[in-house]
C-alpha cells in the first residue's frame, strides 16, 4: 500500500503540472486575444479619425461652395430689385417733371397776372 501512496502524490505532481501548462497556454492565448483587440480598438480610432477629419473638410468645401452661390444669387436678385426699382421709378419721375412743369407755367401765369392786375390798376 505504500508504494501505491508513493505513487499517488506522484501523479498528483504530474497533474499539477500539466494543469499549470495548460493555465500557462490559455494565458498565453488570452494575452495574444488581448493584443489582437488593442490592435483592433487602434484601428477603429484611427479610422473614425480619419472619417471626422474627412466630413469636416467635405462639409467646409461645401460651405465654401455654398456661400458662393450664395452670394451670386444675391447680386443677382438685388440687380433685379434694382431694375424693377429703375422701371418703377422713371415713370413717376415722367409725372413729376410734368406736375413740376405745370407748378412753373401756374407760377408764370400768376406772375403775369399779378404784373397786369397791377399795371391796370395804374392805368385806371
Amino acid at each position: 500500500m505504500r508504494g501505491a501512496m508513493e505513487l499517488e502524490p506522484e501523479l498528483l505532481l504530474q497533474e499539477a503540472r500539466e494543469n499549470v501548462e495548460a493555465a500557462q497556454s490559455y494565458r498565453r492565448e488570452l494575452g495574444h486575444r488581448l493584443e489582437g483587440l488593442r490592435e483592433a480598438r487602434r484601428q477603429i480610432k484611427e479610422s473614425a479619425s480619419q472619417t471626422r477629419d474627412v466630413l469636416k473638410q467635405h462639409f467646409n468645401d461645401l460651405k465654401g461652395t455654398l456661400g458662393k452661390l450664395l452670394d451670386e444669387r444675391l447680386v443677382t436678385l438685388l440687380q433685379e430689385v434694382d431694375a424693377i426699382e429703375q422701371e418703377t421709378i422713371k415713370p413717376l419721375d415722367d409725372c413729376q417733371k410734368l406736375i413740376e412743369h405745370g407748378v412753373n407755367t401756374a407760377e408764370d401765369l400768376v406772375r403775369e397776372g399779378g404784373n397786369f392786375v397791377t399795371l391796370s390798376s395804374f392805368f385806371s
